[in-house]
């Protein structure tokens, strides 16, 4: 540190002029492999401009960045707003369920519980409906709902959902998806918000707000994925 940025003082009596006491500054602590990698304390001095001292150093320094704006974000700025499991690919993918019960989107209402099953049929992965190995599935249409399904993402992270408001307790759709390796997962579609509905992903405490046409991209009715 002492190489690439300025030293503004090594006397601990000037921490607070810097906003680097306790309770003034923010304090950074990321620990990685079972230990402490970095314990920081970034503030603002008096004439503008960031700070940061060492957790047991008394030198104070002036930073070439402006790192306390990157701190004072809400966690929603942190969060990552993807909702797709992780690590799901398209090889990876197993079953694709839909259920929905009056799922409405411009004008378009959707009511469907069917399942996708993948399976080999020529040396090539296709998609079947099961119970219904036969029903004419259009593979361009299938694989449109895979892609929505893999870059599923919210459009705002909700810090502190109402539960009456999300309505996850009855959701008006539901999207199961598993993997080749046992991997399950619910994604739950709730109250609408405007021009957002509420989501969650079951195994997840994330709810985000997601736009509708992406979903509706994504919730569709068996007649429209077939050929």
């Amino acid at each position: 540190m002492q190489r690439s940025l300025r030293t503004a003082s090594r006397d601990p009596a000037t921490w607070g002029s810097f906003s680097l006491e306790r309770g003034q500054a923010i304090h950074v602590m990321v620990r990685g492999r079972g230990r402490t990698l970095v314990d920081l304390y970034v503030g603002k001095g008096v004439q503008g401009g960031d700070y940061v001292r060492r957790e047991g150093s008394p030198a104070t320094y002036e930073t070439v960045t402006s790192l306390s704006s990157y701190l004072y974000q809400a966690a929603s700025y942190w969060c990552s707003l993807k909702i797709a499991p992780p690590g799901l690919s398209l090889d990876s993918l197993q079953t694709i369920g839909v259920r929905a019960r009056r799922f409405e989107v411009g004008g378009r209402s959707v009511t469907a519980d069917y399942l996708l099953v993948s399976t080999v049929q020529g040396g090539k992965t296709a998609w079947t409906v099961q119970g219904d190995a036969s029903y004419p599935l259009d593979p361009k249409r299938v694989l449109e709902v895979e892609a929505e399904l893999l870059g599923l993402t919210g459009d705002q992270f909700v810090s502190h959902p109402d539960p009456k408001a999300t309505g996850f307790e009855n959701p008006v759709a539901r999207v199961l998806v598993s993997n080749v390796e046992g991997g399950r997962w619910v994604i739950d579609v709730g109250n609408r918000d405007g021009t957002r509905f509420y989501v969650r992903r079951e195994d997840q405490p994330y709810v985000y707000l997601v736009n509708q046409w992406t979903l509706g991209r994504l919730i569709r009715s068996l007649p429209e994925l077939s050929r």
